[in-house]
């Protein structure tokens, strides 16, 4: 009797825990049966052309579409997509990108200024004529601005007239003793002075300038370095007077930092046209580049031209290249 009895509870037992699991099954699987069973009924079908086993075609008759021919409904709602979706804001029919708009801007400004210049060489005497057409051979007009100490190179534009600013220098001049005037650089036969164009050349004060360029034919007036003590040694330069650049501290010449007197030397043919002008407000259409200032204490490098491309200038490459500022697009010459 009592083995029956264990027996009972045994089996009862084991039928409790199996009607525990069971349930315990159920309310596991109901859930993701009901979670499946939704997403099946979300889910758009894959052949929209099994929904309708055929379509009409043209003709009237029936006949199962291909794939390609037919679009379910959510689909056809749907906008087509492109790569403007992923490229971002479509760009306005009237952009102009910012380099083309300060290209544009220089030009305008340019021509602004040879307008003014050509107003106030009109009221000079001077010894050459002012002429803005550009002449075969001769890339180039220089303008110097005595009063802002600034040279604006400018070349020829669209229509052929030196009104596309080209690039700017800062300077020194002399003030009153730099004469206002148009004149085209002169070759040997055509001054009444030594040295037109001279890798070193002897100046008022017993001081010697680098890369010289004469303006005037009959005067002293050059384009040329700052001063040196010693001819022919780049180590003596005249630091303070260096350190005037963009001042007006010449006897009358126009002071260039060493890379910007060469360039001038290098790139301006004979019969280029400069044209030394006064405007205090407007030092020209691409501004006034800034200057260096030589340490006058550091004796290792106060003695040479820091923008001299010299290959044993100490100062290395930090200011090789000066402080020239070029116009959009303008090609950089050495």
């Amino acid at each position: 009797m009592a083995q029956r009895k264990r027996r009972r509870r045994r089996k009862f037992r084991k039928e409790f825990l199996i009607l525990v699991w069971s349930v315990a099954a159920l309310l596991i699987l109901i859930p993701l049966i009901v979670h499946f069973a939704k997403s099946g009924k979300d889910k758009p079908a894959e052949n929209p052309v099994s929904q309708t086993e055929s379509l009409p075609v043209s003709g009237g008759s029936s006949a199962s579409q291909p794939e390609s021919s037919t679009v379910s409904e959510e689909s056809a709602s749907a906008p087509e997509s492109s790569d403007a979706d992923t490229a971002g804001p479509a760009v306005p029919e009237d952009y102009v990108d910012p380099v083309t708009q300060l290209a544009a801007q220089q030009l305008e400004d340019g021509r602004k200024a040879i307008a003014s210049i050509t107003e106030k060489v009109s009221q000079m005497q001077t010894e050459a004529e002012f002429s803005i057409e550009a002449v075969d051979g001769l890339p180039y007009l220089v303008a110097v601005n005595r009063a802002a100490n600034c040279v604006t190179v400018y070349t020829a534009d669209e229509n052929g007239q030196y009104t596309q600013p080209y690039l700017a220098m800062v300077c020194s001049t002399g003030g009153d003793g730099t004469p206002l005037g148009v004149w085209k650089l002169p070759t040997q036969e055509e001054s009444t002075r030594y040295g037109v164009r001279d890798l070193w050349h002897l100046m008022d004060g017993n001081v010697y300038g680098q890369y010289t360029t004469r303006i005037t034919p009959k005067d002293g007036i050059l384009f040329h370095s700052v001063p040196y003590f010693t001819n022919g040694d780049k180590g003596s330069l005249e630091y303070e007077e260096f350190n005037k650049l963009g001042e007006t501290a010449s006897l009358g010449c126009v002071r260039l930092a060493a890379v910007d007197s060469k360039w001038v030397f290098d790139n301006c043919p004979y019969g280029t046209t400069v044209v030394i002008y006064d405007d205090a407000e407007n030092p020209g259409p691409l501004g006034k580049p800034e200057t260096i200032k030589i340490d006058v204490n550091n004796e290792e490098l106060r003695g040479w031209d820091p923008t001299d491309p010299d290959k044993d200038n100490p100062w290395g490459d930090t200011y090789k290249s000066g402080t020239a500022v070029y116009a959009v697009g303008a090609e950089k010459l050495t």
